[in-house]
């Protein structure tokens, strides 16, 4: 595969345009030349006259640190209790890290490193949400520097901390913990993001390469696909893409790691951040709840919503329909009085039931 890494100034900035083509998914882009040293650079001097830069410089060191330090007592904990798949995801993402960020800084006081080792009693939630935050923190710190070199019109430099994110192989972190938590309904996706693009691409790739395993299952690369969905929009709440990310997430939650709550919960949020999003969210949400989570009123609500948001779906529509025709009829269902000697009615367990759980219409 060729996999193109395009930066792009938004908000009124000069453009700015980096394309790195690098062959195979597994190669990384090199750092850019100047124009009198052809190998790639590997040492970005700081500006310490500039208490901005050198300040950005070291919030990108010290959220480094803090992110290897993290992620190195999640190994170990894995490696002590003999999670070996688990294990195997935390050096993985050690080696990404280490391999992401190409170049050591110039100029600026190494900020130290970071204290603590694993506690006797180690909480696995803990130590996930620890790696989790950090990451976050060291891709936002990396983000914000390539910004402020933006800013300044320093593009070369710029170049370099593109290439670092670049470099970030998004599906070589990990979730750990399946369930997450879901995002509030109040996003707004009102920016083009060109990273937010990127993995996007990347994670649906993922997907469907996942999909076309059938009849067999390739879990690993589905679990991929979902993290990487997943933290596009914990780390881009404000892209784009974050509805159609929600509906994929639907998808891998409802077809292979069997969390139909959780699905129809994703599938919402798609369709209420972006109620005209061309995915059928509304359909998939009313087949999960008719077929795995036997909410009949809920399954007609939503299917009768996609007959008229998301008409273009023919087969759908036409689906739909036919479900709803029947769950109609199991609604309206009424056993028939039983005459003398005939015995009781059936158990109200030997027929069609409404669950408890709630799931509101959005």
């Amino acid at each position: 595969m060729i996999s193109q890494y395009k930066v792009t100034r938004i908000g009124g900035f000069i453009a700015l345009l980096a394309v790195l083509t690098t062959a195979g998914c597994d190669d990384r882009p090199d750092m850019p030349r100047t124009q009198w040293y052809k190998k790639p650079v590997k040492t970005l001097t700081v500006d310490v006259s500039d208490a901005r830069e050198v300040q950005a410089a070291q919030d990108v060191e010290a959220a480094r640190k803090r992110y290897y330090h993290d992620l190195m007592l999640l190994s170990d904990y894995y490696e002590n209790i003999g999670n070996v798949t688990k294990g195997r995801w935390a050096r993985t993402e050690l080696n990404n890290l280490t391999e992401a960020q190409d170049f050591t800084f110039a100029g600026v006081t190494p900020p130290p490193d970071p204290q603590g080792a694993l506690p006797a009693d180690p909480n696995e939630n803990g130590l996930v949400e620890n790696v989790t935050v950090s990451r976050e923190n060291y891709l936002q710190t990396l983000e914000t520097l390539a910004e402020f070199y933006e800013t300044k019109n320093d593009d070369f430099k710029a170049r370099m901390v593109q290439t670092a994110l670049a470099r970030f192989f998004d599906e070589e972190t990990f979730l750990y913990l399946h369930k997450v938590t879901v995002p509030p309904e109040n996003l707004e996706p009102c920016r083009i993001i060109p990273r937010a693009n990127e993995m996007y691409s990347r994670a649906l790739e993922l997907y469907e390469k996942g999909a076309k395993s059938l009849p067999t299952v390739d879990y690993p690369r589905q679990r991929q696909a979902l993290g990487m969905f997943v933290r596009l929009v914990r780390r881009y709440p404000q892209s784009t893409r974050i509805a159609a990310a929600a509906y994929y997430i639907g998808k891998l939650y409802a077809e292979y790691f069997d969390e139909p709550y959780l699905a129809v919960q994703w599938y919402q949020r798609a369709w209420t951040w972006d109620p005209y999003m061309p995915l059928p969210a509304r359909y998939e949400a009313g087949v999960v709840c008719q077929e795995k989570l036997s909410e009949r009123k809920k399954a007609v609500e939503f299917l009768r919503a996609s007959l008229i948001h998301e008409q273009p779906y023919e087969a759908n529509c036409k689906d739909a329909r036919e479900r709803i025709a029947k769950l109609t009829e199991e609604l309206q269902y009424t056993p028939p009085i039983p005459e003398p000697g005939q015995g009781a009615p059936a158990s109200p367990e030997s027929q069609p039931t409404e669950k408890t759980t709630e799931i509101p219409i959005r």
